[in-house]
C-alpha cells in the first residue's frame, strides 16, 4: 500500500501549477484528490496517547506536576495525522507540512497585490518537526490495521534541501537536505535542545530525496520561488522488523 500511496501523493504534488495559499488549502486539495483512490479519506485524525500506550509505546506520564519524557514518545500531545486513508479495512496516515519562505510574493487577494509579512522561517524547527512527524507515524503504524504512512513537506526554502555548513548542532543532527540519512536510534542532543524539542528515537533507517514540482514554471515566477517536496515513506512495524 505504501507504494500506491506515495505514487498517488506524488502525482498530486506534481500536478500543482499554482501555489497553495496555506497548509489548509493544500490539505483540502490533497484530500479531494485521494478520494478517487480510497474507500474513505479523513482529515485531522486524532490518535489518543492511551491508544499508542496499548501498543507498547512508552508515552509521557505526569508525576508530582512533572512529566516524564520517554525517548520512545516524549511529546505530551495526541498524535494527529493530517490525512488518513482507508482501503479494504487497511489504513495509511499522512503528515503534511507546507513551509513558504518569507520573501515569496503572495498570491493576489481579490485581484490586489499584497506584501508577505510572515516572519523568517526557523529551518532548525522545520527539520526537527519533520523527523518528529516521521517518528509519530512510526508509533501509529504499530496500531493494528495501520499499514504505512507518508511524511510530506512542500517548500520553497532551499536551505532545507541544499546541504549547509552549519555550526548549529540541531541543523547537523536533524538535517533533511538531499541525501541526508538517519539511522535507527536516539535522535537529538538534549544539551542543545530546549524543552519543546526533546530527544526521541527513530525506529528505521531513512534517506532524504527531494523532487521538483511544476509550481512556478512560467513568466510569472523566478527561480528564488522554486518549490520542491520530500515524501518520506514510513512502513508498518512488522515490515521494519523484517528489514532489520
Amino acid at each position: 500500500m505504501i507504494k500506491e500511496l506515495k505514487n498517488h501523493c506524488e502525482k498530486f504534488l506534481q500536478s500543482l501549477t499554482e501555489v497553495p495559499r496555506n497548509k489548509r488549502e493544500l490539505q483540502f486539495l490533497l484530500t479531494s484528490y485521494l478520494k478517487q483512490y480510497y474507500d474513505r479519506v479523513f482529515v485531522d485524525y486524532e490518535v489518543p496517547l492511551n491508544l499508542l500506550a496499548k501498543n507498547d509505546v512508552d508515552i509521557p506520564e505526569k508525576h508530582s506536576d512533572e512529566w516524564t519524557t520517554p525517548e520512545s514518545y516524549p511529546w505530551h500531545e495526541n498524535a494527529c495525522p493530517d490525512i488518513v486513508v482507508e482501503k479494504d479495512s487497511h489504513y495509511a496516515v499522512i503528515s503534511l507540512s507546507y513551509i513558504v519562505e518569507s520573501a515569496y510574493r503572495c498570491p493576489k487577494v481579490f485581484g490586489n497585490e499584497i506584501d508577505n509579512t510572515e516572519n523568517n522561517i526557523s529551518t532548525s524547527s522545520v527539520m526537527y518537526d519533520f523527523w518528529k512527524n516521521v517518528h509519530k507515524i512510526e508509533a501509529i503504524t504499530d496500531i493494528s490495521g495501520v499499514v504505512c504512512g507518508l511524511v510530506i513537506l512542500l517548500t520553497n526554502e532551499e536551505k532545507l534541501w541544499v546541504p549547509q555548513k552549519s555550526s548549529n548542532e540541531i541543523g547537523n543532527i536533524f538535517s533533511i537536505c538531499e541525501g541526508a540519512t538517519v539511522e535507527p536510534g536516539i535522535l537529538g542532543n538534549n544539551e542543545n535542545l530546549d524543552d519543546r524539542q526533546p530527544d526521541f528515537t527513530i525506529d528505521d533507517k531513512y534517506k532524504c530525496h527531494w523532487k521538483d514540482t511544476n509550481i512556478l514554471e512560467g513568466d510569472q515566477y523566478t527561480s528564488p520561488y522554486w518549490f520542491r517536496y520530500i515524501a518520506m515513506p514510513v512502513k508498518q512495524y512488522f515490515d521494519r522488523l523484517l528489514a532489520k
